[in-house]
């Protein structure tokens, strides 16, 4: 029977990028899960794929990037009809509705949107997802154009087109997150309107500036693109952040201070934040 390795990454969060960027690249990859301090990889579970990711993470851990790693094997299961049985659709403040394709809303609710991961790994949605969607839904997004950085499965740039955006550029560094995204826009029925673009910040260095900008990405990212942000965002326009703990706040007030912008408002759940900024 084929089976699958599960690979858990003890790692700073400084190092999450190196780590995401380098498995993107390797033959056998097949998704990754995030958390505090930990990276869960998912490989396809064959002997040179095996080897080179334990080479690669013996490296690492003699470098001083990761603390520590353990490989697990997984059988081969039903993925859909896991995903079935466990993913539900969720309501945010009785506003949005996040669903996949098999378990349908039994009720009309103000804004539906139909996410199908294309992962069997890493589903369900986030405390930062929900904190973007609750920023988001207080913005007037009526005749603005939105940037998402970081797209994922496109759920907040399918939530901005719904809530009133006319036009949405995306990007995502990652492959299969731009697949899905694109699948997702298909089954909202909004793909002409949306601009979609795999690799990092500087794949849209140069594009708007924007009234508003989406960016649920991580701590080390946002400090590093505060200049990126500063000359894509439109003067009075709002940037959203989250991928943030509340222990993040600090060093991104300050970050973000210096570089001109303020603060609006701070959102929490559990130990997450979202922050809304202009400039």
């Amino acid at each position: 029977m084929k089976s699958f390795l599960k690979i858990s990454v003890t790692i700073p969060e400084e190092n999450y990028l190196t780590l995401s960027e380098w498995t993107a690249d390797q033959d056998g990859f097949l998704g990754l899960e995030e958390g505090f301090d930990q990276m869960t990889l998912y490989f396809t579970d064959q002997e040179p794929v095996t080897q080179m990711v334990t080479d690669w993470l013996d490296a690492q851990r003699h470098a001083g990037l990761i603390s520590s790693y353990q490989i697990d094997s997984l059988p081969d299961q039903n993925w859909n009809g896991l995903w079935e049985s466990e993913i539900k659709p969720i309501i945010i403040d009785d506003f949005f509705c996040i669903y996949p394709g098999w378990s349908p809303p039994g009720q009309t609710w103000p804004v539906s949107i139909r996410i199908d991961p294309k992962m069997s790994f890493g589903t369900g949605y986030h405390e930062t997802t929900r904190l973007m969607l609750r920023a988001l839904r207080g913005l007037n997004l009526t005749g603005k154009p939105v940037l998402d950085c970081g797209t994922g499965t496109g759920v907040l740039a399918i939530a901005a087109l719904k809530l009133g955006s006319p036009q949405v550029m995306a990007f995502d560094i990652d492959e299969w997150s731009v697949k899905n995204t694109r699948e997702n826009l298909e089954l909202n029925g909004i793909s002409e309107q949306l601009s979609l673009r795999e690799g990092d910040f500087s794949i849209v260095r140069g594009t708007g500036p924007y009234p508003v900008i989406l960016s649920n990405v991580n701590r080390v990212i946002h400090l590093q693109e505060v200049d990126f942000y500063q000359t894509h965002l439109q003067p009075g326009g709002i940037l959203l952040i989250s991928g943030l703990l509340s222990t993040d706040e600090t060093s991104i007030r300050k970050a973000f201070q210096d570089a001109g912008f303020s603060l609006l408002r701070v959102l929490q759940e559990n130990e997450w934040i979202a922050m809304e900024w202009t400039r």
